[in-house]
């Protein structure tokens, strides 16, 4: 981009103090198993539902860059403040599934999966884990196909999400 800007200086767009861009564009992380598409969205109205809430971005750049004299990270350790769970992935899913969570210190974790009736299928974790990214591959070649559900509990902090098994 920065060569096309200088050959053709009137094609470099300079957004304004406090202007929203939308962009909505598609990244493969190009792990090994290559299994996992990453999706990245902005919007104009910053309502959507973003893959990852503000309290897992590390940096969140708002206003005019040319008055900066400094840029402080305070996330030391690299580690979520808050705790997250992420949707998993793929969805819908045949027969197994990724269930990624982030947990800002150690805790007691347990991970259940719930039928839409709410009765529990499994426990995929019930132990203490330490801080930092937790994956978990569920396998529900033995289920039949449906909406299902899963529910991170560690410390104090719940959280539910929806997944669909397609067979």
């Amino acid at each position: 981009m920065d060569t096309l800007a200088q050959e053709t200086e009137d094609s470099k767009f300079v957004p304004e103090n406090g202007m929203r861009i939308p962009l909505d564009f598609s990244l493969h992380d190009a792990d090994v198993a290559a299994t996992r598409d990453g999706m990245l969205a902005f919007s104009e109205a910053n309502d959507d539902a973003s893959f990852n809430g503000a309290q897992y971005w590390f940096y969140t750049w708002i206003g005019d860059t040319n008055k900066v004299t400094a840029i402080e990270n305070n996330n030391v350790n690299g580690l979520p403040d808050t705790y997250v769970l992420n949707q998993n992935y793929p969805n819908p899913f045949n027969p197994s599934t990724t269930i990624e969570y982030y947990l800002p210190k150690a805790a007691q974790v347990d991970l259940t999966i719930y039928n839409v009736l709410g009765q529990q299928v499994t426990t995929l974790v019930n132990t203490k884990q330490t801080a930092g990214e937790q994956k978990v591959v569920f396998d529900a070649s033995k289920l039949s196909s449906g909406v299902y559900f899963y529910k991170l509990q560690a410390n104090d902090f719940v959280q539910v999400k929806k997944m669909l098994l397609m067979k």
